[in-house]
């Protein structure tokens, strides 16, 4: 393949392709938000409007809610605040848990006394 049939291959490609370019800029245009953003989400609806008087806020946060409804939910991060004034009771009752869970949980010893018994 030379220079010139492999020029024509390219602009064969971008012929072929020239009908996604628009939807690409929609697409791009909506991810980074901002006015161009709605004015792409909305399309042809929009037109004839002024910025300030389109209702922005309601707009992208309902325009979210349904790209949210087709791509899946984003998850909402919940930290829990950690609690400094602890109670001796509580801090007694975890170290129960945590040591009877220990206490609970198969050792490798435990697991060849087990092997062990199971044999005889």
């Amino acid at each position: 393949m030379n220079a010139s049939e492999l020029q024509d291959k390219i602009t064969q490609l971008h012929y072929d392709n020239q009908d996604a370019y628009a939807t690409r800029g929609r697409i791009r245009s909506i991810m980074n938000g901002g006015p161009s953003g709605i004015l792409a989400l909305l399309g042809d609806q929009i037109k004839g409007f002024q910025d300030w008087q389109v209702p922005v806020p309601n707009l992208m946060s309902t325009g979210l809610e349904h790209l949210a409804q087709k791509i899946g939910r984003i998850p909402n991060l919940k930290i829990d605040i950690p609690n400094d004034r602890d109670s001796e009771r509580s801090k007694q009752k975890a170290e129960k848990k945590a040591a009877e869970e220990e206490a609970a949980a198969p050792t490798p010893k435990k697991k060849v006394v087990a092997k062990v018994k199971s044999k005889k």
